[in-house]
């Protein structure tokens, strides 16, 4: 999804103008609720988007990016079968 332009901020007040924002994003998230794979690969992102909010996504891939923590909200996701996740700032696991 880096390319899509629907989803580049376009926010003036925004720190991410110009870039993949998760504001954009969530907005965006009621189109692509049907969707079982999604690629966030390299998007500079240093947070979550409400990606439970598509509940038969079965492969995530949110590699390459800035996040620190998995949250608890993964667990919703209950189809999920593959998570790729490498190459992150990594601190914490959820706890069960």
């Amino acid at each position: 999804l880096s390319a899509s332009a629907e989803l580049v901020c376009d926010n003036l007040m925004c720190a991410k103008v110009g870039e993949l924002c998760l504001c954009k994003f969530s907005i965006a998230l009621p189109k692509i609720a049907h969707v079982s794979e999604l690629r966030l690969r390299g998007n500079g992102m240093d947070r979550w988007p409400e990606l439970w909010r598509i509940p038969g996504l079965h492969i995530l891939d949110v590699s390459e990016n800035r996040l620190q923590s998995i949250p608890r909200e993964i667990a919703q996701l209950s189809h999920l079968k593959e998570l790729r996740i490498s190459h992150n700032d990594l601190e914490s696991l959820p706890e069960e």
